[in-house]
């Protein structure tokens, strides 16, 4: 069974191994949203988008947004929960 909205979700809770750094990756999912108005990962299905969470480099954060913004973002959304 998995609980979680698949847009904001982290590579690692499809597979039960969801920690605080979960959430840390949800907030780069929320920044990212907000200075480029758009999630880093879209999809059909549910399924592609956690696909794509889970594999998928995200899309580039943009030029305009502050370099330490995009520092940030960067690292929430690192797919190893070790590098957030």
């Amino acid at each position: 069974m998995y609980l979680g909205t698949p847009d904001y979700s982290a590579p690692e809770q499809a597979e039960g191994r969801d920690d605080d750094r979960s959430d840390l990756y949800a907030l780069g999912v929320i920044l990212m949203n907000w200075w480029r108005g758009a999630r880093p990962f879209r999809g059909r299905t549910a399924l592609a988008v956690l696909a794509q969470h889970a594999n998928a480099p995200p899309q580039p954060v943009g030029t305009d947004v502050p370099l330490s913004v995009q520092n940030v973002i960067t690292r929430c959304l690192a797919k190893n929960q070790g590098m957030r």
